[in-house]
This record gives structure tokens, C-alpha cells and sequence, in this order.
């Protein structure tokens, strides 16, 4: 019922012209009209009650209007860890559009965040608008050594994914470390299928010479890798709960 008001007050906001034929109001094209601001405040007590689809639609509401009078409201939310972290991902993505200016320091703070879905759409947004932006502070984390594993997979799958001669230098040391030994453990599978899943012919190549080596050598660093890092608790939930995959079958 929440969700059909939202959607009722949105077309009430939409601007309507008379025609000339019917007699109807009819939405003139013209755009979205502005929401006032005592309609938000009214309609933001919504979050309070933590249902990510409703949240979304007042929050998508928001962005079509371009309304930065919901920005306060959408930091706030942002940083509830009480709210549900689907929705959480949708407030930040909202800031990212309302917000362009301060975006850079809500996706840092995505990225740093515990929950995956707010992570995951911070890798998007950063992806979009502010790769190059954020490299600096992406090596600097990966440099620091009280940053968490899942910083630092992030960092990585940042960095695969960026265009340029910088992201290119960082690859091709982070290889080199990974054939030495010295790469961390725990990210040597990120790396590995970061490697071998690109177009990129010079990683194909590290790829291909790898496997050759490891062939050659009657070695598979490669399942050595998959022994460190992952996650346990969904690992588990996989293993007992997902019967298409069928783990419990021969295990």
C-alpha cells in the first residue's frame, strides 16, 4: 500500500497541461516536478521500517527528481548498519547520483564497508566514474597492513578492471610476486582468475605460461591457491544448503 502511495504521489508531482481534444489532464512532457521539501520529510519515517523494496521506490523517486534535499537523509541511511544492506547499496548509489562532488567519499566508505552488497555497489560506482580518482588510495590500502582481506580483494578487483598504463605496472608486479612466492596467499586465487579471465593478451600470456610451467613441472600451483582465502560461512552454506550443487553426495 506504501509502495502504490509512493507511486501515486510521484505522478501527483508530474506536470500536467489540459488537452485540448478530451478535455483530461495529461502529463506534459515537461519533465519531473519538484518534490517539496515537507513531502520528503513526511515520506521519509518509510525507512524506518527497513523494507529494501519500499526504501528503493522512495529512493528512486528521489533520484528521478534530482531532489539533493534527500542527500542528508540518504548519508544516514547509508550508515545504519541496522538497515537492511540491500538497501544500504541502493542509498549509496542515490548519493553517488544526487552528490557527484562528495560521491569519491561515500564509495571509499562503501568499499571499507562489511556487507557485500554495499561493496559490490561501490566497485560499480567507482567502476563508472572514479577509478582513476580513487588508484592513489587503492595502493595505499593494499600497502597498509591493518587492511582487511576484504579491502584488499576489492583493491584487486579494482585495479584488474581499470584501464591504463598504472593498473597495467600494479598487474604485472603483482604477477611477478605471485611467481616468486611472495604474493599473499589468501589473494593468489583473486589474482589467478583475474589473470586467466582477461582479454588482455599480455595476462593470457602470463596464463598460458603458467599452466606450461606447471605442466611441465608435474605442478599445479593453481590448487594450492584455492586452499587459502574464501569465505567459510558462505563455503558452508554452499556445501550443506545448495542441493543442486550436491557436495553431500560424494563428500
Amino acid at each position: 500500500l506504501f509502495g502504490e502511495a509512493i507511486g501515486m504521489l510521484a505522478q501527483c508531482h508530474q506536470p500536467r497541461s489540459l488537452d485540448p481534444v478530451d478535455g483530461l489532464w495529461r502529463p506534459s512532457g515537461g519533465g519531473q516536478g519538484k518534490v517539496e521539501q515537507t513531502t520528503w520529510e513526511r515520506l521519509s519515517f518509510l525507512f524506518d521500517l527497513r523494507d529494501p523494496e519500499l526504501g528503493k521506490k522512495l529512493i528512486q523517486w528521489a533520484v528521478q527528481e534530482s531532489w539533493d534535499g534527500a542527500i542528508p537523509r540518504l548519508e544516514k541511511l547509508l550508515q545504519d548498519q541496522d538497515q537492511p544492506d540491500e538497501l544500504r547499496g541502493h542509498a549509496l548509489q542515490a548519493l553517488a547520483s544526487l552528490a557527484p562532488d562528495t560521491s569519491l567519499a561515500w564509495i571509499t566508505y562503501g568499499l571499507k564497508d562489511v556487507a557485500d552488497e554495499v561493496r559490490t555497489v561501490a566497485m560499480k560506482v567507482a567502476q563508472d566514474s572514479h577509478k582513476m580518482a580513487l588508484f592513489e588510495t587503492l595502493m595505499d590500502w593494499w600497502d597498509d597492513a591493518d587492511s582487511s582481506l576484504r579491502l584488499k580483494r576489492s583493491v584487486l578487483e579494482l585495479v584488474a578492471t581499470m584501464p591504463g598504463t598504472e593498473s597495467e605496472a600494479v598487474m604485472a608486479q603483482w604477477w611477478q610476486s605471485f611467481e616468486s612466492g611472495t604474493f599473499p596467499e589468501q589473494l593468489s586465487l583473486d589474482l589467478l582468475n583475474w589473470v586467466q579471465s582477461s582479454d588482455r593478451p599480455d595476462r593470457l600470456q602470463w596464463w598460458r605460461a603458467f599452466r606450461k610451467h606447471a605442466q611441465d613441472a608435474n605442478q599445479w600451483p593453481y590448487f594450492d591457491a584455492v586452499l587459502h582465502g574464501g569465505d567459510p560461512i558462505k563455503g558452508r552454506h554452499l556445501f550443506e544448503q545448495r542441493a543442486e550443487i550436491a557436495c553431500l553426495r560424494c563428500h
